[in-house]
């Protein structure tokens, strides 16, 4: 088929590496298509034959050397793997070779001039065709990719599960419940003089209370679970020579920020990544925020603002040692607009340098007492961060909503499937109610990916790297 019969191209074959970049004891390429097989065994001789073979069997490993032309590049193995039996539900062929970028790029580029109808790979290729194939839905997809960028142990059980295809499960036995009766209504109300059953309202009741039900738990479960996805992005704030640096360095368990008692030594915005009890979360230091007429602090501070802009919680830091040295007056000391964006983000106050001002440390309600120098009181900090977005070993085993544009469907079908129930308790019209149905029935499809658009399916695979 040519391809402007195919605008999905799905009738070429794709071929690329699907291992990492880099050395390696392995290196696989990988092809997918209806000439993935002949393209293969054109360029690969089994142990000492001289010649090409027409076939071998499916799902066997077969030792051999890849060659270009007569000259032999690599041994490995060839592995064909038969459709609709594979990932992608067409043909696919994965040299397992060693892992020299330069064998493997070679081997791609032997494979692309081979005049079969090969072409390289886009990014997600290889999972958008199984998507599109039927082979996964959408969400599965999703998984894939936030496993390959899971953070955390707990972040990448999540993302197995939804790989499995629990949630999607969970979300189309709901939007099958709905979509049967919203044909239902539908059907009375186009076809009333074809005596189409009247609707047992029990049963449409009770289940359309069930869906409810188990939407609205879905939800609350996964309050913070966007949190295992994204990371929880925390920005230490404060005025200069609050310590900042160094609770950032003790937060990390590393040195990753110069300290010093000059003020404004940082001048740029740092950010690095660490797991605390399983939860990925982003710290960023900002230079202090204060006025200046530096041009390297000046834009410092603005890049700190846009750090603070960004966060999802704020570390406050305050000088225990002096009493000046208040909530309140850091608040007074900021521009207006800096004022607006800090006193917007949930925070916590951090009271810095115990160790010089002979307070204890400890915790209150959204404060805490700690000396980052001496390092007391920071394990207690660390878990004051994390309480509140922990999800139990025995929860990640239920499907969850880790990523945003489901949370946002799930809100909208749940909206939807509410205000058609409290439609039909106020006894309005089923005219009324079938719009409703029908937001709901809409806003599920679009979780698995029945009723999305081909920009959001580029959008989504897009994320994925080349060769997976």
């Amino acid at each position: 088929m040519s391809m402007k019969s195919d605008p999905l191209h799905l009738h070429d074959t794709i071929v690329a590496v699907s291992t990492p970049p880099g050395r390696g004891g392995i290196g696989v390429v990988r092809l997918s298509g209806p000439q993935a097989k002949a393209a293969a065994l054109s360029l690969f001789r089994f142990g000492h034959e001289a010649v090409a073979r027409d076939t071998v069997e499916s799902h066997r490993m077969y030792y051999g050397w890849v060659c270009d032309g007569d000259a032999r590049l690599d041994d490995g193995y060839l592995v064909w793997f038969e459709s609709p039996n594979t990932f992608t539900g067409e043909d696919i062929v994965e040299l397992q070779l060693h892992g020299s970028p330069r064998v493997l790029e070679q081997v791609v580029r032997i494979c692309l001039k081979a005049d079969r109808d090969v072409r390289l790979a886009e990014a997600g290729e290889f999972s958008k065709r199984a998507f599109l194939n039927g082979k996964i839905d959408l969400t599965q997809a999703e998984g894939i990719i936030d496993l390959i960028d899971a953070k955390t142990d707990a972040a990448a059980r999540l993302a197995t599960q939804q790989k499995s295809g629990k949630l999607g499960e969970l979300i189309r036995t709901g939007r099958t419940v709905l979509a049967f009766w919203l044909a239902h209504v539908e059907a009375l109300l186009d076809f009333p003089e074809d005596q189409v059953p009247e609707i047992e309202t029990e049963k449409y009741d009770g289940d359309l209370g069930k869906v409810q039900t188990d939407l609205t738990e879905l939800l609350n479960r996964s309050a913070h679970a966007w949190v295992y996805r994204d990371g929880l992005k925390i920005t230490l704030v404060g005025a200069p020579n609050m310590g900042k640096s160094s609770l950032f360095n003790r937060l990390l368990d590393r040195d990753r920020a110069i300290v010093s008692e000059i003020s404004g030594t940082t001048r740029d915005v740092l950010e690095e990544g660490v797991d605390i009890d399983g939860v990925p979360v982003v710290f960023t230091d900002t230079a202090g925020i204060t006025e200046s007429e530096d041009r390297l602090e000046r834009l410092g501070i603005e890049r700190s603002l846009k750090a603070i802009a960004e966060a999802e919680l704020l570390l406050i830091l305050l000088d225990s040692t002096d009493p000046a040295s208040t909530l309140t007056a850091f608040h007074a000391s900021l521009t207006a607009d800096a004022r607006e964006i800090v006193m917007t983000k949930p925070a916590i106050v951090v009271h810095n340098k115990t160790d010089q001002s002979g307070l204890s440390e400890r915790r209150e309600a959204g404060q805490i007492w700690l000396s980052a120098q001496a390092d007391r009181g920071v394990d207690a900090l660390r878990q004051m961060i994390v309480e509140n977005y922990r999800i139990a070993d025995r929860d990640q085993d239920t499907p969850m909503l880790t990523n945003l544009r489901h949370h946002e469907a799930i809100r909208q079908a749940l909206a939807g499937l509410n205000q058609a129930i409290e439609n039909r308790r106020l006894g309005l019209g089923w005219d009324v109610i079938a719009h409703e149905l029908r937001e709901a029935v809409e806003a599920l499809s679009a979780v698995t990916g029945e009723s999305v658009d081909a920009d959001l399916h580029d959008q989504i695979f897009s994320r994925f790297c080349i060769g997976k």
